[in-house]
């Protein structure tokens, strides 16, 4: 299964710009992350963001978006398989 890097990273950036925008807006609301030194804003945004990326943004924009991901961008004549047609292909000649 491949995965055009560019594509994951768009992906990545489309889940983790909103969520930490959100948290840096709610971070700059509360009196007490107002005022705290940069590292320890940065701590506290990566503590939220990390656990949202890995546990509920990337799965779910992995799954929704597989086609997409594993589509051939390189040659668009070619036509699009889903991953199981690539398998019973491969066991066949295999």
């Amino acid at each position: 299964m491949k995965t055009n890097r560019w594509k994951m990273a768009l992906l990545v950036w489309s889940a983790m710009f909103p969520f930490s925008t959100l948290l840096n807006y709610s971070f700059s609301q509360i009196s007490f992350t107002a005022h705290c030194p940069l590292v320890i804003r940065t701590f506290l945004l990566t503590a939220f963001l990390v656990p949202y990326m890995v546990f509920v943004a990337l799965p779910f924009l992995s799954r929704r978006f597989q086609k997409w991901l594993e589509s051939n961008t390189d040659n668009p004549s070619v036509v699009e398989t889903t991953y199981q047609q690539r398998q019973t292909v491969d066991t066949e000649k295999g």
